[in-house]
């Protein structure tokens, strides 16, 4: 059963590193018929795979490490949503694979698949 149709999300993300280390990622989100929004991320490399990592959309901590070409991150949303993300680095380096699951008490309420491209 669909309780909803599909919706196409369109992001475009502008980034710096800080001198710390520190990636600062700005978001414009456009997301069907709803109004653009912002979003930010700050990533900090702690060593092992692991990362230190806030979202401005995040309820709490955000959990991420690195294996490989791939980028796993969970977190918690707004209205008890369950977020997990997996981004697949691709060769090439300039293009990347996202696919991620939003859960509600544990189903799963949405999913996302996007290829990410690096524009020159």
């Amino acid at each position: 059963m669909t309780l909803s149709h599909a919706r196409r999300v369109h992001v475009v993300s502008d980034g710096e590193v800080d001198p710390d280390g520190t990636l600062v990622l700005v978001q414009h989100v456009k997301e069907g018929s709803k109004p653009p929004r912002e979003r930010t991320w700050h990533m900090r490399e702690l060593g092992g795979g692991r990362f230190a990592v806030s979202l401005s959309d995040a309820i709490g901590p955000v959990e991420a490490d690195v294996a490989g070409n791939r980028l796993h991150l969970r977190f918690r949303g707004k209205g008890g949503l369950g977020i997990e993300q997996w981004i697949y680095r691709q060769p090439g380096g300039d293009t990347a694979l996202n696919r991620m699951v939003v859960r509600k008490f544990g189903l799963p309420v949405a999913s996302l698949r996007e290829t990410i491209r690096q524009v020159p």
